[in-house]
This record gives C-alpha cells, structure tokens and sequence, in this order.
C-alpha cells in the first residue's frame, strides 16, 4: 500500500512514548498510525501488554480492527468474544474508552505499546491513568484524532508541551492526504459550516463560540414541504419543570439520501402557563399531535431517561415509540451538515423550533474546561434536543423498514 509524504513523516518521527496525529478528517492521520502500529508490534517486551483502544468498541472494529485486518491479512486474527485480537505471536487486548468506568480496563497493566483512536473523546482520568501505564523503557502510545476545544486536557497538559514531555505531535491537514479525488474534498467541504468546518476541515483547535448553528437564516424556512412525503417522524423532548416539545418531521428519500421538513411543532412549558401536565397528559398530547398522519407515522423517538412518559405513551398504544440516541456533539454536527446540504428545511409556522436555531449557544463557561456543551439557559435546546433525536438517531441507525415495506 501506498503512503503519503505527512503519512512517512509521522512514521519517521514518531519515535517518542507519547505519539499524537491530530487534524482534519480524512486527512490520512489513521493510516500512518496504523502503520507505525504495525512495525512496532515485533518490538515490544514479551512481558508488556499490547492495547488497541477507541471510544467504543464498535467505533475501534470500524476505524481500527477491520483496516488491521485489510493491511494484514491473515496474519491478524480479531475474537470478538474475547475482546482480543493475535498478530504475529502477541495478544492484543481491545477495549473502549467512552466513561470514567473505563479506568478499570487498564488498571494493573503494563503497557509496551497502545494504539488509541478518537483520543480526544476519551475522559481525562482514563489518559491520565493510560499515561501511568506506560511501564517499560520503551513503551509507546500511538494516538489519533480530531481537533478539538484548544482548551481540552490533551491540547493543554500534552500537545502544548510537546518540548518538555517525551512527545511528539504531527498536525495533519487534508491537503496531506492526496489520495482523496477532487471531487470528494469539495464535496466533504460544502458539508460542513462554522465551529466543524474550522476543527474537521481546517484541522484548527478552535473554541466553541457564540450561535451553535451561526450560518442558520430564513433560507432555511419554507412556506409548504418542498417534496411529497414518503413517511412522517416525531422528535420529543419530555420536561416536567422543563418545557416539554414536539418536532414532526415528513421525510422522502431523494438520490438515496433521506430529506426531512419540519413541518409540525408541540411546545408546553408548565412555568410560562401556570400549571403541570401529567405523563397522562402529555400522551394524550403526542397521540393528537400525529392523528392526522398516523398510519405514515414510523418513529416516535424519546430520550431513554423519560422512562415513565414512554411507559405511558406504550400503556396508551402508541406503538410507534423508539428510543433514541441523545449523543449531543455528535448530533449537533448531524443536524448540521443536513442543513449546509440542504436536506433539513423548517415550516415557517414552527416558531419555537425555528427560534431555537438562532438562540441556541455554546456554553462559554465549559469552554473555559475544555467542554462543548449547549447553553441550557434560555429554552433554546428543547426544541434543538426534540429534532435531534429524530434527526441523528435515524442517520446512525436507519428507520427500521425498507421502502418496499412502507409503501404496501
């Protein structure tokens, strides 16, 4: 296999205990250190242990065990079962890293030679206590990711004292990865705007400032659906102090892509009108809010945490009830890159869920730790959080059914 230039650099120069790539996606960063992984395995103590780590275990078999398994053939053998992969004699213990629990997978080790994806995303005490386990005079920490808050742990207490730790770090860009047809950069370019395309396709440390979503505007906003709908799905955010609010969203898949349109919001806060609703109440509430296209309705997607309103909704026989994914970043990001692709568009009769996307910010006192999380202060992410579940947890999981299914 053929590398590029940043790809060898890294490979060169990455002879430090501690060895990061960081930069933007698609910028070769993992295969240069997958590569260095694999000329280093042979070298390692025969007492030390070998990790390969990522945030989850399904995020390490996508981004690292199965392009292991391309370069290597049949020569490294990965056992789901037992959380091990083999190569060349050595076992290799895999494990992920994605909460402060995660410290118990590695406590006791001595550790000759890690290989780690998505650093970035893993808690601060699991580094920390990662660092503590590179035991041997030789040991060696290989790590990969994305840039990040300039005020995150692996930026301030390592990347920024690469001189004075036994560090090396290799910033990558997506100019290094010549590999990637034109067509695919310009196309990866126009998915992304404001704080994602400064840290994904810049590969800059950038805080987390201001609107979260600062290139929202009334282009986004239509009168009627831009297509004929093939399904309908509800977002809901379920509050008891809090305002609870539902987004409908009709959907059509257009060139094997699926568009979604805001076309119908539910919003109840208890503070401004006085007065609670009940779980009871609010089922009643969901079950008018879909009457009119209920038989097209395939997905109802609630935070898992309102454990009691999704019971009540199921004793009610609402049957279109999913849990859903409520990872925040990640589906911030998604929203986005379906608006900048023009595949997210909002009723203009949505008022709260339209005003949310202009008020809803970054939390600039996270920032100063090192955190991206939302503003939780002015109402702005119920909405937000109601149209992210939808959103993100159909583009990472799919809807469940096939076309074919839906239109018998």
């Amino acid at each position: 296999m053929e590398l590029a230039l940043a790809q060898k650099v890294f490979i060169h120069k990455a002879i430090k205990r501690i060895n990061i790539a960081a930069g933007a996606v698609r910028s070769g960063k993992s295969v240069g250190a997958d590569f260095l992984f694999i000329n280093e395995v042979s070298r390692v103590h025969e007492d030390a242990d070998i990790f390969l780590i990522g945030k989850t275990i399904h995020s390490l078999k996508r981004n690292v065990i199965n392009p292991l398994k391309r370069y290597l053939g049949k020569d490294f053998i990965y056992r789901p079962g037992k959380l091990e992969a083999y190569l060349w004699g050595r076992t290799i213990h895999t494990i992920g890293a994605s909460d402060e629990k995660a410290v118990g997978k590695i406590q006791g080790a001595s550790i000759g030679l890690v290989l780690c994806d998505e650093l970035t995303l893993y808690p601060e005490n699991f580094f920390k206590m990662l660092d503590s386990r590179l035991s041997f005079d030789n040991s060696k920490l290989i790590g990969t990711a994305n840039t990040d808050n300039p005020n995150h742990y692996l930026k301030v207490d390592y990347i920024d004292r690469e001189k004075e730790l036994d560090l090396y770090y290799q910033h990558f860009q997506l100019s290094h990865n010549p590999f990637l047809p034109k067509s695919y950069i310009d196309n990866i370019k126009k998915n992304y705007k404001g704080l994602w395309y400064r840290r994904f396709i810049k590969g800059l440390w950038c805080l987390a400032e201001g609107a979260i979503f600062d290139f929202f505007s009334d282009s986004y906003i239509r009168k009627e659906c831009p297509f004929e709908p093939d399904f309908y799905v509800v977002g809901v955010d379920y509050g008891t102090g809090n305002p609870t609010c539902f987004i409908r969203f009709a959907c059509k898949y257009i060139g094997g892509l699926l568009f979604y349109h805001a076309d119908k919001e539910y919003y109840f806060d208890s503070v401004k009108q006085g007065y609670q609703k009940t779980d009871s109440d609010y089922s009643k509430d969901l079950k008018n809010f879909i009457k009119d296209k209920e038989i097209l309705t395939i997905g109802i997607y609630i935070d898992p945490s309102a454990a009691s309103f999704i019971l009540q909704c199921q004793r009610d026989g609402i049957y279109q009830i999913k849990e859903a994914d409520n990872s925040v970043l990640d589906g911030i990001r998604t929203v986005g890159t379906c608006l900048v692709t023009n595949r997210l568009t909002i009723g203009k009769h949505c008022v709260n869920y339209i005003n949310s996307f202009y008020g809803y910010l970054w939390d600039s006192k996270a920032q100063k730790i090192g955190e991206d999380k939302p503003l939780k202060t002015n109402g702005a992410d119920h909405p937000q959080d109601a149209g992210r579940y939808a959103i993100y947890t159909i583009e990472t999981q799919g809807i469940g059914y096939t076309m074919q299914a839906l239109k018998m």
